[in-house]
């Protein structure tokens, strides 16, 4: 929700009724997901 509808932290966890610091911590953890899929030549592949 945030990257989409551009809402800030504290609007997203009350969207989703959940802390702010729940929010920032998945924000976290779907950076550095990304960033490895992207990063890894082999992510993906079979």
């Amino acid at each position: 929700m945030r990257y989409f509808a551009g809402l800030t932290n504290e609007e997203t966890a009350t969207a989703l009724a959940i802390s702010v610091s729940t929010v920032e911590s998945e924000w976290r953890y779907i950076r550095r997901r990304l960033f490895n899929e992207l990063s890894d030549p082999t992510a993906g592949q079979s």
